[in-house]
């Protein structure tokens, strides 16, 4: 086998054990002894735990901004379903990840989280963008600028997906889209309106 089918396969284990156990509980042994080969050849392939975790983080990014790309580009869903499902795409991530995964990132390699954070700004063009599309099609306010509605929902994102909100409020990710959807189009009135109905 190739020492990129190698590499490959070892991503794929690693991504098994820490979407599962977190980052701090497994070691690089155990990674070698999952993928079925020697500490050697793992150092040589990859030759940190962090530099791991970086590869797994950024293989799941990758995926999310791939997904996310197709339906920016899907013009057979309205807007508030595009909208819907590029966020559900982020929290989805997240739920997969688990909170207990996260707070070990930002506790432990503050640099990692750091580059999680990052990566995700890309994000926010691609919601301004359709924003953009939105408020052609008439479907948001006119006065609130997208670039600002961005940001607003990333920051009402970033901060509702840090692991101790997620463990204090002791909510999945998916109950916390419902419930951030439902108040970014709603807001906080009994009254009905919105395209949130």
């Amino acid at each position: 086998m190739d020492e990129d089918r190698i590499r490959e396969w070892i991503l794929e284990r690693s991504t098994d054990r820490f979407l599962s156990q977190g980052f701090s509980s497994f070691t690089m042994d155990e990674i070698a002894r999952d993928a079925g080969v020697s500490k050697k050849t793992l150092y040589r392939l990859i030759p940190s735990k962090n530099k791991l975790i970086v590869m797994v983080l950024g293989h799941q990014i990758e995926i999310i901004e791939k997904k996310q790309n197709v339906i920016l580009e899907d013009s057979s869903m309205g807007f508030k379903a595009r909208l819907e499902a590029m966020f559900r795409i982020i929290f989805e991530f997240y739920s997969r990840i688990g909170a207990k995964s996260l707070q070990d990132i930002e506790r432990l390699s503050p640099e990692i989280w750091e580059m999680v954070r990052q990566r995700r700004k890309s994000a926010l063009d691609r919601v301004i963008r359709l924003l953009e599309e939105g408020r052609l099609e008439r479907q948001i306010r006119n006065d609130i600028p997208s670039n600002f509605l961005g940001r607003y929902f990333q920051s009402t994102i970033d901060s509702l997906l840090s692991p101790r909100v997620m463990m204090e409020e002791d909510m999945a990710p998916n109950e916390l889209l419902d419930i951030t959807l439902s108040l970014m189009f709603n807001g906080i009135s009994k009254s009905p309106g919105g395209i949130y109905d």
